[in-house]
């Protein structure tokens, strides 16, 4: 039984992890690749394994395996097999059905072949070096081409494959351990203009106006529609390639996941693309060291905004709303809260018209202290500041008592930005109250901050001092990534120990012992940055989040 195993994944391996089916191609545009598989070489995967080993506290995995490989093989290992070099897998087309190859990297055909021809008794060999290996569903056929072991499912397919297709892969191998890269510049036209009129037809589907929808709501889906259609057909013929990759990084000791997206060199996407400025963000000092969790969104659109799109949508919502407050109120209450919700939505349809987001917060957790706050752009400072006059004036007319006891307006001030301070005291007969007190005191303080082009909010402990301390250290502007979130798991795994009873305190306690061993390498990362003629959604996590997801499993 485990020889049988054995047998099928030492052939898997050697005859390259082969995954698509490969015919001869009627014509050198369908022989372009669709897609690349990158798979890195057996030294790289073994250095890999051997870390990850390690963290877990298992030291000697990768030679269990070598030990085992050796004695099903009469020590024979790998022999003939290049393990310093990447695997790979290319699919094309055959006119419009899939195809493709497979190539291993080889330092002496025969040997391989040696170690291989003991699990397949029923090899055959053919002229021109030849190898036919029989499976389950068809033959697989392996010819040396150069220093690779060319694989496919027909002799004809040889043909095929380029005499160095190691070269396809590109910067894969070195980036990745393991990479998928999709060349959508390379699908027919016709399929990809099947594409389009498939997206167009759902579309006209969705056209016709539909019942209660009024005229104004019509012509403004209708717009959206268009809009999107529109950036989708740019997407599927200006897009170059979308790549997907994983890697180990042994020297960090931290695992990466990317995908990013390239537009084709002078398409409009790609333009568009270079004029956009470098991500600067007005917020820097909110991404405070030590925080459990920090992120940020500093974005500015390539494109000129269509303020009238903008407007017709926003006069959409600003006409729903109206009719929503006309039905359950009405007089000088429906109309004093129709200024407060349209002064809210003139606010952020001119923030939206500018094209530009920024912003960044923080989630602050102590074992006697809880705080988040954060701040973000806003074209109309002023104008958001009538808008929260007028909902105070009207709240106090309801509940004068309520807010003398609990709001402070104009409590304090920093140069331009007035706070305002709301006070909840927390009951007496709360659940867990003692806790409650503990993280932010007997009343909860919740702070609004409001400056020409920017709003800050900070709820919790010291929250306006916090506050304060995070807008002053944010003067000036700072390069950073468009868009980032950072997750502590040390810092949200004491405050849980710190707060939690019973198996959640247990659970947090016990990986909280282990994060601690890696010295502050405990962070889980997701970035979106700008490449050349693109964009990257990269995921990191970190070494400590590693060895306790290691040591985790293993005690399960």
């Amino acid at each position: 039984m485990k020889k049988t195993l054995l047998s099928t994944l030492i052939v898997a391996l050697l005859l390259g992890l082969m995954g698509a089916t490969a015919a001869r191609a009627d014509s050198p545009d369908a022989k372009k690749p669709l897609a690349v598989v990158s798979i890195s070489g057996y030294d790289e995967i073994k250095g890999d394994v051997n870390m990850i080993g390690e963290l877990a506290g298992r030291a000697n995995v990768v030679a269990q395996f070598e030990a085992i490989l050796n004695l099903f093989t009469a020590n024979q290992g790998l022999a003939g097999l290049d393990k310093k070099r990447p695997l790979g897998v290319v699919v094309h087309l055959d006119g419009e059905q899939p195809g493709g190859y497979a190539f291993v990297p080889v330092t002496d055909m025969g040997k391989l072949i040696a170690v291989v021809k003991p699990f397949a008794s029923e090899m055959k060999t053919h002229d021109g070096g030849v190898y036919e290996f029989p499976t389950p569903e068809k033959p697989l056929f392996v010819q040396k081409q150069g220093n690779w072991a060319v694989i496919c499912d027909s002799r004809e397919a040889l043909a095929d494959a380029p005499k160095a297709p190691g070269k396809l892969l590109a910067r894969l191998a070195k980036d990745y351990d393991l990479a998928v890269r999709m060349n959508v510049c390379n699908i027919p036209a016709k399929q990809r203009q099947a594409a389009i009129d498939g997206l167009k037809s759902e579309a006209e589907k969705q056209a016709p106006q539909r019942d209660g929808e009024d005229d104004q709501m019509y012509a403004v889906r209708k717009m959206v529609t268009d809009r999107a259609l529109k950036c989708l057909t740019s997407a599927v013929n200006e897009i170059e390639q979308v790549t997907l990759g994983w890697s180990i990084d042994g020297k960090a000791k931290k695992t990466l996941l990317e995908i990013s997206a390239t537009a084709l060199p002078g398409s409009s996407i790609a333009k568009a693309l270079a004029k956009t400025p470098d991500p600067k963000t007005s917020f820097a000092g909110f991404l405070l060291p030590g925080a459990a969790v920090t992120g940020n969104c500093t974005l500015q659109c390539p494109q000129k905004i269509n303020a009238d799109d903008v407007g017709n949508v926003f006069d959409v919502i600003r006409t729903q709303a109206f009719k929503g407050i006309d039905a359950k109120e009405s007089g000088e209450k429906a109309e004093a809260i129709k200024k407060i919700v349209g002064g809210l939505l003139d606010v952020t349809e001119e923030t939206i018209a500018t094209g530009r987001a920024d912003g960044a917060f923080a989630v602050m957790l102590k074992p006697d202290a809880a705080t988040i706050l954060g701040g973000r752009f806003v074209a109309d400072g002023p104008k958001l500041e009538s808008a929260l006059a007028l909902a105070v004036k009207a709240i106090r007319k309801e509940h004068p008592e309520m807010v003398k006891k609990m709001l402070t307006t104009n409590a304090d001030s920093y140069k331009d930005i007035d706070f305002h301070v709301l006070s909840i005291p927390i009951p007496e007969d709360a659940d867990d109250r003692d806790k409650a007190v503990k993280l932010v005191g007997e009343k909860v303080e919740a702070v609004l901050g409001i400056g020409p082009q920017a709003v800050y909010g900070a709820v919790g402990k010291d929250a306006l001092k916090t506050l304060k301390q995070a807008i002053k250290a944010s003067e000036g502007t700072k390069k950073v990534a468009p868009m980032e979130l950072t997750i502590s798991a040390t810092e949200i795994a004491r405050f849980i120990a710190s707060v939690a009873d019973g198996p959640e305190k247990q659970a947090a306690e016990k990986a909280l012992a282990v994060l601690e061993e890696s010295s502050g390498n405990d962070n889980i990362r997701l970035i979106v940055e700008p490449i050349a003629r693109g964009a990257k959604l990269r995921l990191e996590v970190e070494e400590a989040i590693l060895r306790t997801i290691a040591k985790a499993s293993q005690q399960k």
